[in-house]
């Protein structure tokens, strides 16, 4: 029993792909956006001006760090090892998570 696997339309992966792509802020929400900035900037600002210098750089570190931890965990999360291909050669490839979703719907479907 031989047979050809079953192929999926290009216009399927089209709509899947239409469907998992990131959405883009609009004009207003931009504004939105730059407006929240600037005024929890001021905020911050305002809400440390008699704290000493050393305190405020300390804070500034400690933060710093922790963004910069963030951003590699959501990283680590959002890379995801593949097993090996079916046939066992070739080394293990990583696919972004949202590529490897493609690919197990198309499995499964």
């Amino acid at each position: 029993m031989a047979a050809d696997a079953p192929q999926l339309s290009a216009a399927f992966d089209a709509r899947v792909m239409r469907r998992l792509r990131p959405r883009r802020l609009t004009p207003i929400g931009r504004v939105v956006m730059a407006v929240y900035i600037v005024v929890a900037a001021a905020t911050a600002v305002w809400l440390i001006r008699d704290l000493p210098v050393a305190s405020v750089v300390a804070a500034a570190l400690v933060g710093l760090s922790v963004a910069v931890a963030a951003k590699a965990y959501g990283q680590r999360l959002a890379f995801r090892p593949l097993a090996r291909s079916q046939t066992g050669r070739g080394p293990a490839t990583r696919k972004p998570a949202r590529e490897q979703d493609v690919d197990a719907l198309r499995l499964w479907l």
